[in-house]
């Protein structure tokens, strides 16, 4: 059964048509367009804020290894990293 399926000449056009409908969005108009889009705009957030958070503690991490400082950022992601372990605890 697998095999007729594959081997129907039909198969392929009809993929094409499926794929090509779904990829330019005109499978339920604008409403699917509308939330590709935001499903895009979410994906772009989400991304942007573990690039945020990881330079974020890794620019904490390195002042913790230089030691403190008359600065004070190195304070201040001391002060952020004991407030977070304390709420885990």
């Amino acid at each position: 059964m697998v095999h007729e399926a594959a081997s129907d000449p039909r198969l392929g056009p009809c993929l094409s048509d499926w794929i090509t409908t779904l990829h330019f969005g005109s499978v339920w108009g604008l409403p699917m367009k509308v939330l590709v889009s935001a499903i895009g705009v979410i994906i772009y957030i989400l991304s942007l804020t573990v690039v945020v958070v990881w330079w974020r503690e890794a620019h904490c991490q390195r002042r913790r290894l230089e030691g403190p400082s008359l600065e004070g950022p190195a304070d201040r992601c001391m002060s952020a990293i004991g407030q977070k372990s304390r709420s885990l605890s």
